[in-house]
Order: structure tokens, then C-alpha cells, then sequence
């Protein structure tokens, strides 16, 4: 982990600009009555309501309640998905090192307050399974919801769509995408572990490759490498298969090793 001062493209960025801008009610023939909203002072720092007229020339730093316009504006150091780490339901963490964000956060710069927070990926109200992580909704601080499909990707990056009950949920394992002793392969250009599904020919993974789903009952899973990297305790070596020296996989408690 390391401190960043970087800024990162994409949702942050954008949001950075919005929360920028001034407060503009906008101007000319009004169609309907004024109503409250609030933008965000980039001067005090601090979500303000105004009277919005509902004509031409508004701008996106509008929003329909406070805690829509902290949520926004308060997280633009972080990367999409990302949410901040809070002291309480609204005050951030404030770190100097990356010692002092917890673990799977990073000390991130905020442009505009100046300072460092802690930013990273959260299993927001336990909507993933253990070992997981959500994809925070840019607008609300909860995980982005999804329409579970074996044919569709809807989430984001390296996140796939599962199902809690009646809603479904962008979800990744917090660390490991593959089986031990196999490795992601990662996307060209994403940078991301590239995804496959078990049903779509046109999700499949390259040669030396297979995927592998992390979580039972979904197609959607990780290409990860067919060839595995057996690592055993010191002293000890792995049993090969004689017909393509591979390792054999066990499971403790249930397999039982030759």
C-alpha cells in the first residue's frame, strides 16, 4: 500500500469537476415551481442547499438531498467502487502513511480537501459473501445493485453479479480469484482479472487457461491458469500425475492423497 497523489481517471475525476462547479439555479421560463437542492461549496467544503428554478443553464452539482451531495463530493479520492474509510457515519480518516488505513485501504489525495484518505473496497451491509467485496454505488453508500444473467455482464471491472435473496450485487473475492496454485489472467487493457462464463462460448478463456467461478451456482469466473504451482510446506513435495505432471488437488478433511 502506498500513499498516492495521483489523480484517477474516470468516475473520481468526473466528480472532482461537478463538485467544483458553482451553484447555477438556472435562468429563463420556468415550467414548473422552484424546489430545494444542495450543491457543494468547493470554497467552505461543505454541502449548501439553494433554490433550484428548473430552467436552462443548471449544472450537475445539484443534488436532491445532503446526503447525496456528501456522498458524492466527499469521496472523489477514491476509485470507482471505492468508498472511504469513516470514524463514524460521516467523518473520514484522515491518514499521513499507509500504516494508518486498515487493511485491503490505501492513504489516497483528495484534490479537494486537500488531504489524505483512506480509500478502498468494502462488503457494504454484508451484501457479499464472506471474503468478499462490493462495488460501491457512485451516488449512494451502498453496493451497486445488478440483474443477475448467465448471458449479460453487468458490473463493473473485475466484479461479477450474484444474487442475495430477491436483489443481486456486484461482488469480487477480496483476495484470491483463483484456486490456490493457479494464477488470474489479467486483461490487456483493464488491467483487471479477466472474467469467463462457463455458458457463453464468447466469454471463454485462451489456450492454457479455465474458468473458474468463485462462487457456487454462477457462471461468471475468472480465467485462471490450467497449470498449477503446487506449494507445500518446507521438506515436502507435491504427489505429479504420471500422465501430465501435474499436481494432484486435495481438499483437507475430504480428499484423500496417494
Amino acid at each position: 500500500m502506498c500513499v498516492s497523489h495521483r489523480s484517477h481517471s474516470g468516475n473520481d475525476a468526473k466528480h472532482q469537476k461537478i463538485c467544483s462547479l458553482p451553484p447555477n439555479p438556472g435562468y429563463g421560463d420556468c415550467s414548473s415551481e422552484p424546489v430545494i437542492k444542495f450543491y457543494f461549496d468547493a470554497y467552505d467544503l461543505k454541502c449548501k442547499r439553494f433554490l433550484f428554478l428548473n430552467c436552462k443553464g443548471s449544472n450537475q452539482n445539484r443534488f436532491d438531498t445532503e446526503e447525496e451531495c456528501i456522498r458524492v463530493c466527499h469521496y472523489t479520492a477514491c476509485r470507482p467502487g471505492e468508498v472511504i474509510a469513516l470514524t463514524n457515519s460521516t467523518t473520514p480518516i484522515i491518514c499521513e502513511k499507509p500504516s494508518q488505513c486498515s487493511d485491503g485501504f490505501r492513504c489516497s489525495y483528495d484534490k479537494l480537501f486537500r488531504r489524505h484518505v483512506c480509500c478502498g473496497y468494502s462488503n457494504l451491509d454484508r451484501t457479499c459473501p464472506e471474503s468478499s467485496v462490493s462495488y460501491a454505488s457512485p451516488t449512494q453508500h451502498s453496493a451497486l445493485h445488478c440483474s443477475p444473467s448467465p448471458i449479460t455482464d453487468q458490473c463493473p471491472g473485475d466484479f461479477v453479479c450474484l444474487k442475495k435473496e430477491r436483489a443481486g450485487h456486484c461482488c469480487k473475492p477480496q483476495r484470491e480469484y483463483c484456486p490456490l496454485g493457479q494464477s488470474p489472467l489479467n486483461g490487456t487493457f483493464s488491467g483487471h482479472p479477466q472474467k469467463c462464463n462457463l455458458m457463453q462460448s464468447q466469454f471463454a478463456c485462451p489456450e492454457g487457461y479455465e474458468c473458474i467461478p468463485p462462487y457456487r451456482g454462477n457462471p461468471w469466473g475468472y480465467c485462471c491458469t490450467t497449470k498449477i504451482e503446487a506449494r507445500c510446506p518446507e521438506g515436502t513435495k507435491p504427489y505429479l500425475y504420471t500422465e501430465n505432471g501435474q499436481p494432484q488437488k486435495c481438499t483437507v478433511g475430504v480428499t484423500t492423497c496417494r
